[in-house]
Protein backbone atom coordinates (compact mmCIF):
# COMPACT_ATOMS: atom_id res chain seq x y z
CA UNK A 1 0.00 0.00 0.00
CA UNK A 2 1.16 3.36 -0.89
CA UNK A 3 0.65 6.28 1.02
CA UNK A 4 0.59 9.67 -0.66
CA UNK A 5 1.13 13.24 1.70
CA UNK A 6 1.67 12.87 5.23
CA UNK A 7 -1.04 12.48 7.54
CA UNK A 8 -2.69 16.19 9.13
CA UNK A 9 -1.22 16.81 12.50
CA UNK A 10 -4.16 15.73 15.72
CA UNK A 11 -5.68 18.79 17.00
CA UNK A 12 -4.28 20.67 19.77
CA UNK A 13 -6.01 19.52 22.89
CA UNK A 14 -6.01 23.00 24.15
CA UNK A 15 -7.52 23.88 20.84
CA UNK A 16 -10.41 21.63 21.30
CA UNK A 17 -10.93 22.65 24.82
CA UNK A 18 -11.67 25.86 24.27
CA UNK A 19 -14.47 24.95 21.16
CA UNK A 20 -16.12 23.44 23.75
CA UNK A 21 -19.88 24.34 25.12
CA UNK A 22 -18.09 24.00 28.77
CA UNK A 23 -15.02 26.06 28.30
CA UNK A 24 -17.41 29.27 26.83
CA UNK A 25 -19.99 28.71 30.09
CA UNK A 26 -16.64 28.59 32.01
CA UNK A 27 -15.62 31.68 30.43
CA UNK A 28 -19.48 33.72 31.53
CA UNK A 29 -18.91 32.81 35.19
CA UNK A 30 -17.76 35.15 37.27
CA UNK A 31 -14.41 34.60 38.19
CA UNK A 32 -14.43 33.73 41.62
CA UNK A 33 -16.99 30.72 40.59
CA UNK A 34 -15.05 30.18 37.85
CA UNK A 35 -11.64 29.64 39.91
CA UNK A 36 -13.24 27.73 42.68
CA UNK A 37 -14.73 24.88 39.68
CA UNK A 38 -11.49 24.54 38.04
CA UNK A 39 -9.30 24.38 41.00
CA UNK A 40 -11.37 21.57 42.25
CA UNK A 41 -12.47 19.98 39.39
CA UNK A 42 -10.01 20.21 37.05
CA UNK A 43 -6.76 20.24 39.44
CA UNK A 44 -8.19 17.87 42.51
CA UNK A 45 -8.14 20.24 45.37
CA UNK A 46 -9.82 19.85 48.06
CA UNK A 47 -12.72 22.81 49.70
CA UNK A 48 -9.96 23.12 52.37
CA UNK A 49 -6.64 23.70 50.18
CA UNK A 50 -9.15 25.86 47.76
CA UNK A 51 -9.80 28.09 50.59
CA UNK A 52 -6.26 28.60 51.91
CA UNK A 53 -4.90 29.49 48.46
CA UNK A 54 -7.66 32.19 48.02
CA UNK A 55 -7.53 33.51 51.86
CA UNK A 56 -11.11 32.36 52.16
CA UNK A 57 -12.99 30.57 54.30
CA UNK A 58 -14.07 27.20 54.11
CA UNK A 59 -17.65 27.69 53.97
CA UNK A 60 -17.29 30.80 51.01
CA UNK A 61 -16.19 28.21 49.18
CA UNK A 62 -18.63 25.68 49.25
CA UNK A 63 -20.97 28.31 48.15
CA UNK A 64 -19.06 29.43 45.11
CA UNK A 65 -18.82 25.69 44.04
CA UNK A 66 -22.92 25.25 44.85
CA UNK A 67 -23.64 28.37 43.26
CA UNK A 68 -20.78 27.39 40.23
CA UNK A 69 -22.41 23.96 39.61
CA UNK A 70 -26.19 25.67 39.81
CA UNK A 71 -25.61 28.05 36.84
CA UNK A 72 -23.66 25.53 34.72
CA UNK A 73 -26.50 22.98 34.77
CA UNK A 74 -28.76 25.90 34.32
CA UNK A 75 -27.04 27.39 30.98
CA UNK A 76 -25.47 23.85 29.59
CA UNK A 77 -29.13 22.20 30.22
CA UNK A 78 -27.75 19.49 32.76
CA UNK A 79 -30.17 17.46 34.74
CA UNK A 80 -29.38 17.64 38.82
CA UNK A 81 -29.88 14.62 39.96
CA UNK A 82 -26.79 12.81 39.76
CA UNK A 83 -26.39 9.33 38.17
CA UNK A 84 -28.10 10.57 34.98
CA UNK A 85 -25.80 10.28 31.95
CA UNK A 86 -25.30 13.56 29.77
CA UNK A 87 -24.29 13.02 26.10
CA UNK A 88 -22.50 16.10 24.31
CA UNK A 89 -20.65 15.54 21.20
CA UNK A 90 -17.56 17.37 22.26
CA UNK A 91 -17.42 17.02 25.98
CA UNK A 92 -16.95 13.99 28.70
CA UNK A 93 -19.00 14.76 31.85
CA UNK A 94 -18.06 12.44 35.15
CA UNK A 95 -20.97 12.60 36.90
CA UNK A 96 -21.00 12.85 41.29
CA UNK A 97 -21.59 9.21 40.99
CA UNK A 98 -18.53 8.50 39.48
CA UNK A 99 -19.88 6.88 35.88
CA UNK A 100 -19.24 9.17 32.43
CA UNK A 101 -21.79 11.13 30.76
Amino acid sequence: MRRLGRPAPAADPADVAETSELFRALRRLPHEQAAVIILRHHHGYTNREIAFALGAPESTVASRLAKAKKRLRDELRWPDAPGQVVTRPDTVVVLEDGSQG
